[in-house]
């Protein structure tokens, strides 16, 4: 109860020293001009608080501009990847290729056989055919 009472005193005083209209000893002119101030850092704060929008909504563009850049860095990486390690595989597997080909058997060209056997057969006979006699043949001087 007393502290109720205490209050409404308190809040009486407030409002009575509130009201009083005591002249503030400026002039028109200089009454003007602080309403005039007034009014230009009203027009300033609302000037900034629309650069700070438009600066707002440029961070939240870099910002997922950063976002799908740091996206594509960690998909890059496993492409880049793949791909040299299939050039490693590939480099890693041509020497084994190469001398695979050249170890290769190569199969002989049949008529190379046949002309063996003839020779050999022919050879092996007294009188051979194929090769030619020195006697019959006239040397060109």
């Amino acid at each position: 109860m007393r502290a109720t009472i205490l209050l409404t005193l308190s809040l009486l005083a407030m409002g009575s020293i509130g009201c009083l209209d005591e002249p503030s000893g400026l002039t028109q002119s200089q009454v003007d001009s602080v309403l005039d101030v007034q009014a230009s850092v009203v027009d300033e704060r609302q000037t900034l608080l629309r650069q700070t929008d438009d600066l707002n909504a440029r961070r939240d563009e870099l910002e997922a501009d950063r976002r799908r850049w740091d996206e594509r860095e960690r998909s890059d990486p496993i492409i880049a990847q793949a791909i040299g390690g299939s050039v490693a595989l590939l480099a890693c597997c041509l020497p084994l290729i190469l001398i695979g080909l050249l170890l290769w058997p190569k199969p002989g060209e049949p008529a190379e056989g046949a002309i063996c056997d003839a020779l050999i057969d022919d050879l092996s006979q007294d009188s051979p055919q194929l090769l030619v006699d020195p006697k019959r043949t006239r040397r060109l001087e």
